[in-house]
């Protein structure tokens, strides 16, 4: 093993460290030999990956995903049945292309099929798996990362960057007011425009005018965290991000109840409740993103879930579909070549740090128990 493999690795000091510093329920017997097993299987196959191309690659990521979900089970499931499932739990489906044409990644469809290991670690997640079939392209969407995929290719909804409004002086502060920054808005919402006469103190310039607030809790509803909230009575922008947030998109503010102060909440407590994936936990800027739900679930996959669904999708195509796959990753061809070799490198790092944060947030909620 080179020396710099332990810092350097996607699988990182946090994933090896915890093998040794584990949740309770995964510290002694039976649960804790498969919890360091599935771990050991786990980093072996993503460290595999790597040393393959992208027609392989899938297939590694995918069934090393599902040790990490074996120790997930291990460590998460209440009583006796922590051992999971042998089957998947789901089903596959694919449309093939006409000769010639180019893969549609909404031809690509899973489904729910009985109760397998991926609805065994959802449990311990908390979240939903599929109450229906669902597409790739779908999936792709509700993922919460940077992907070069085009609109025609993975559409709306995708998730989005969700910020706190600032309003209270000081952390100790205990009112806040229903309102949020989020980002991207759609581009349709900055099309509205008047025109203001120059005055006394302005120079003539073009105005957006606000959408109502009927079209922002109509675009909302594909996001449950933000769903109930209902109609906001105050929408300011969208106005070009203009860098903040690192955004180059439109960014619109939002405000619920005509911003009456609720008391005993902080600014930043409310906030996090209104996220499914935290970024930030500052009371003056806490931050993260909202997930769309997908193929009729009330409420959005766990991350893990999530790209669990998708790297299922790409292994089911490179094991059984080696011609369509092959196809689809040809850079001469294929436009979506480039987009799946740069989600593959983005799936390198960002799983496994999804893995080690479920597993240290069991660790810190079984220590509360105790």
């Amino acid at each position: 093993m080179p020396s710099e493999y332990v810092e350097r690795h996607a699988w990182g000091v946090e994933l090896r460290s915890i093998r040794a510093n584990r949740p309770k329920r995964a510290q002694t017997g039976a649960r804790a030999q498969t919890f360091g097993a599935a771990l050991e299987q786990a980093e072996q196959l993503w460290r595999a990956s790597e040393t393959v191309g992208t027609i392989a690659s899938p297939l590694l990521l995918f069934y090393g995903l599902t040790q990490a979900g074996r120790a997930i089970c291990a460590a998460g499931t209440p009583g006796q049945a922590w051992r999971s499932a042998e089957s998947h739990g789901l089903a596959f489906q694919f449309t093939r292309p006409a000769s010639g044409a180019n893969l549609d990644l909404a031809a690509v469809v899973v489904k729910p099929h009985g109760d397998g290991l991926i609805q065994y670690v959802a449990r311990v997640l908390d979240s939903e798996v599929l109450s229906g079939p669902a597409t790739l392209s779908a999936l792709l969407g509700s993922l919460d990362a940077k992907l070069l995929f085009s609109e025609s290719q993975v559409p709306d909804p995708k998730p989005l960057e969700v910020h706190q409004m600032w309003i209270t002086p000081a952390p100790a502060a205990t009112y806040a007011t229903k309102s949020l920054f989020l980002a991207p808005a759609p581009d349709r919402f900055a099309a509205n425009t008047e025109l203001v006469p120059a005055g006394p103190h302005n120079l003539e310039h073009t105005r957006i005018i606000p959408p109502p607030g009927e079209e922002i809790a109509e675009w909302l509803e594909a996001y449950p965290t933000l769903r109930g909230l209902g109609v906001p009575t105050q929408v300011i922008g969208p106005e070009p991000a203009g860098g903040r947030f690192g955004r180059d998109d439109w960014i619109i503010k939002l405000v619920w109840d005509a911003g009456a102060p609720m008391a005993d909440v902080k600014q930043s407590d409310w906030t996090l409740e209104h996220l499914d994936e935290p970024y930030s936990y500052d009371w003056n800027g806490t931050h993260g993103v909202v997930l769309p739900a997908v193929a009729g679930n009330t409420q959005a996959h766990d991350l893990v879930i999530a790209w669990w669904l998708v790297l299922y999708c790409l292994s089911m195509l490179a094991r059984y579909y080696p011609k369509e796959w092959t196809e689809m990753l040809d850079v001469d061809r294929s436009p979506l070549a480039v987009p799946i070799e740069h989600f593959i490198s983005v799936a390198y790092s960002t799983v496994p740090a999804l893995i080690a944060f479920r597993l240290r947030l069991l660790r810190a909620t079984q220590e509360d128990r105790v």
